[in-house]
């Protein structure tokens, strides 16, 4: 099985589900080709990383960290696919262990990086986060 990208209609919002089995190299080189991928969308793009499905172990974890934060290969991903500053970043799994990897991952680089349990409430977090940045339309007189 591989990682499967799609976007919710009419929302900059990125649904990548990672399923068991994926390969952390494999993981990075998804997230390089998602910034080509994305350069229709403006603003900020709120990508939601789905490992519901995946088990993974502390040294999984510390590979994806790895692979997620180091450049890419042939200037792609030049800062780390996941430090582009377009990017706000969720986390869903049923694993307790990628809440403890998405809290070290948000201290280390200053950012804030939800974690949820099921993809219905992270997608409900980025329309929230989404409607409270659009700005607010007078009524025309």
């Amino acid at each position: 099985m591989s990682i499967t990208i799609s976007q919710i209609p009419h929302f900059p919002i990125l649904i990548i589900t990672v399923p068991e089995g994926v390969d952390p190299e494999t993981f990075g080189e998804a997230l390089c080709s998602l910034q080509g991928v994305t350069d229709h969308l403006t603003g900020p793009v709120y990508r939601i990383f789905d490992f519901s499905e995946m088990v993974a172990d502390f040294s999984d974890l510390v590979q994806i960290m790895d692979v997620t934060t180091r450049p890419g290969e042939n200037g792609r991903c030049e800062e780390g696919p996941f430090r582009d500053p377009r990017f706000h970043n969720i986390i869903v799994s049923k694993q307790e262990l990628f809440q403890v990897g998405a809290a070290a991952y948000g201290r280390a680089h200053r950012l804030d990086v939800p974690f949820f349990g099921t993809l219905e409430e992270a997608i409900a977090y980025a329309r929230e986060q989404i409607s409270l940045r659009e700005p607010i339309r007078k009524p025309v007189l």
